[in-house]
């Protein structure tokens, strides 16, 4: 078992010392004795002070995540709080970073897009995330991330034991999408979902709602059960009559974009061959000033050749 309290570090390597010791015991006993039954015991209080962890809202966040998102409605008007844009320099450094509020209307929300980042060679392990477009030309990207403390790096091994809390980032997408190009310089592609109108808006308001009872009522990440892609489609398992099952593939963010197209919910009816060189926006990621002309200028077709 991972011990989540310690570093991740001092995490694993009592892991592996606790193991040996049981493993190691239990074969010089053959399972007998005092050996097992202390084994046993041990095991025990270990696992109660693993489940004995609840999730909080007030630790030392790293000052990407320190804030989460607020919610109030006006009629079909939401308030959304603690919105975040940041500037990035020429080394890929934070030049700023603006927490803000924002009113959208739901009846302007005109379309989602499926943000797909991909973090290994391999390509299973990815991030993938959502995206909202308004008749006003605005965006608003939405990221389920693992909330990390100070000197606590993300790894999936540490994200299995309640190492992190989950958040729902909302902000520009010069900000969530900028950093993952442009910084980065990961493979990103911007799928369009093909869906109606109003269960775009249906989709956006559940994941308002998540979000806003998440800083609330705090619950731990899991790199399996509890992440980006699992959360995702619970929001769209509430809005289909066909409903994402256990699928293995869902263990592997990085294959999310064949689950989309063999489900026939990318807006494109090419070969997913295809859809991966159209879709891939590094070629044409290079900022501008002016945020909304990047998000139409991330969106261009990309050159065929």
């Amino acid at each position: 078992m991972y011990f989540p309290v310690f570093k991740p570090a001092v995490g694993i390597t009592l892991s592996l010392v606790w193991t040996g010791l049981v493993a190691g015991g239990a074969w010089l006993t053959r399972c007998g004795g005092y050996w097992a039954v202390a084994a046993s015991a041990g095991t025990l209080v270990v696992t109660a002070a693993f489940f004995s962890l609840t999730p909080n809202t007030d630790r030392d966040w790293i000052p990407d995540q320190e804030r989460a998102v607020r919610i109030t409605y006006t009629g079909n008007t939401v308030k959304i709080d603690n919105l975040r844009d940041r500037v990035f320099g020429p080394d890929g450094s934070v030049e700023s970073r603006k927490w803000y509020s924002d009113t959208f209307r739901i009846e302007d929300i005109e379309r989602v897009d499926f943000v797909h980042e991909i973090l290994s060679r391999r390509g299973l392990i990815a991030h993938g995330f959502l995206t909202f477009a308004f008749s006003d030309g605005r965006h608003l990207a939405v990221s389920v991330e693992a909330r990390r403390t100070e000197g606590r790096p993300y790894h999936p091994l540490p994200g299995l034991f309640r190492n992190y809390e989950l958040i729902y980032i909302l902000g520009t997408e010069t900000d969530l999408i900028g950093e993952r190009v442009n910084v980065r310089k990961n493979p990103v592609y911007i799928y369009p979902i093909r869906t109606t109108q109003e269960n775009v808006q249906a989709l956006f308001q559940s994941v308002l709602m998540r979000a806003d009872s998440l800083a609330r009522d705090p619950e731990f990440y899991n790199s399996v059960a509890n992440n980006c892609v699992t959360n995702i489609l619970l929001h769209v398992n509430e809005l289909t009559d066909r409903p994402f099952r256990l699928d293995t593939r869902i263990l592997f963010p990085g294959l999310a974009d064949r689950v989309i197209h063999e489900r026939d919910l990318l807006d494109y009816d090419g070969s997913r061959k295809e859809a991966l060189l159209r879709f891939r926006i590094n070629d044409r990621s290079a900022f501008v000033a002016d945020s909304p002309e990047w998000s139409r200028q991330i969106r261009m077709p990309a050159d065929p050749d």
